[in-house]
């Protein structure tokens, strides 16, 4: 797969997308750690700038579907504390899709001159749903463009 590269949406190479973000002040506790429930948040840019580089941002699927994603379930494991001024890199990939959902993993690699290290991992499943709540069908042009990126 072709190389689209964007400094704030990230690029996709060879099925996952990558992510390139600095921790901020913000994205930590008292002790300058990222606390557990701000990586939900990170993962959230980086699978929302991902669905982007496809062609689908919230307010597309706002105005043309009336819906949005939400979270089914996810899991996280924590392997090393991400902390004040390190660089990280989010992959986002997509296991697999469904009607409603998309089951991805994204990884937080901690950039170390240049090493990477598994930060943490998550494993998410998103499912579309309407302005109500309900569960609905992902758009077939949507599940056509993300089946591209299934590993």
């Amino acid at each position: 797969m072709e190389k689209i590269l964007n400094s704030s949406t990230g690029y996709i190479k060879n099925y996952i997308h990558y992510f390139h973000r600095r921790i901020y002040f913000a994205d930590t506790d008292a002790a300058q750690v990222v606390y557990h429930a701000e990586y939900l948040k990170l993962a959230e840019q980086a699978r929302t700038e991902m669905l982007r580089l496809r062609g689908y941002n919230y307010n597309y699927l706002k105005r043309n579907y009336k819906a949005h994603f939400a979270i089914h379930s996810l899991s996280a494991n924590y392997s090393k504390p991400l902390k004040l001024d390190d660089e990280i890199i989010i992959e986002t990939n997509v296991k697999s899709l469904s009607g409603a959902s998309i089951d991805m993993e994204q990884k937080f690699l901690l950039l170390n001159n240049k090493d990477m290290h598994l930060a943490s991992r998550l494993n998410i499943k998103v499912v579309l749903v309407n302005d109500k709540g309900i569960l609905i069908r992902l758009p077939k042009k949507m599940f056509k463009e993300l089946k591209l990126l299934v590993v």
